[in-house]
């Protein structure tokens, strides 16, 4: 039986040409992490196996108005999430005071950061050595609902709206 969650995220975006940027990173990663699960048991039972990402790159939270420049840390393993943590100053208000779940996926950890796969044991060999930190001086916040469909062990579809932009420069 197919079933439907929806989850409303208070999410910080990047000007277009660096969220670009981060799915490119997002399709790297995810071309290795195919690579290294090829060779496992598991590889076999593929349709079983959780997708690496079912969004584009996103932050849950926001930049409280006055910041300077963003921080956009090196991707990172919480858990087996790859994130890129975000530095602010002041730092970012992060509403993780309630846990985020996506269906059949493990939560995603108490991190201000933009989400870019999940691959459990296996994270550590999809970050590439090359990655590294970035500044950003131009954001904006907007509210994103995610709508999943899903039959475990059979299906899984993920939608999203993205509400009203909200602009946001970095104060010098």
């Amino acid at each position: 039986m197919i079933q439907k969650q929806a989850i409303k995220l208070d999410c910080l975006f990047l000007h277009n040409t660096q969220m670009t940027d981060l799915e490119k990173e997002q399709a790297v990663m995810r071309t290795l992490y195919a690579k290294v699960r090829s060779g496992t048991e598991s590889a076999l039972l593929f349709n079983m196996q959780l997708p690496f990402n079912i969004l584009p790159p996103f932050c849950i939270g926001r930049i409280p108005e006055g910041a300077g420049k963003l921080t956009i840390e090196a991707p990172q393993n919480f858990d087996g999430w790859i994130i890129r943590p975000v530095n602010a100053i002041p730092a970012l208000e992060s509403p993780q005071t309630t846990e985020y779940r996506f269906p059949l996926y493990p939560p995603l950890p108490a991190v201000a950061g933009f989400v870019l796969g999940y691959a459990g044991e296996d994270a550590g060999g999809c970050i590439p050595e090359t990655a590294r930190a970035f500044t950003v001086k131009v954001w904006y916040h907007a509210k994103m609902t995610v709508t999943f469909e899903y039959e475990e062990e059979k299906s899984y579809a993920a939608f999203r709206e993205t509400g009203k932009e909200t602009w946001a420069k970095a104060v010098q």
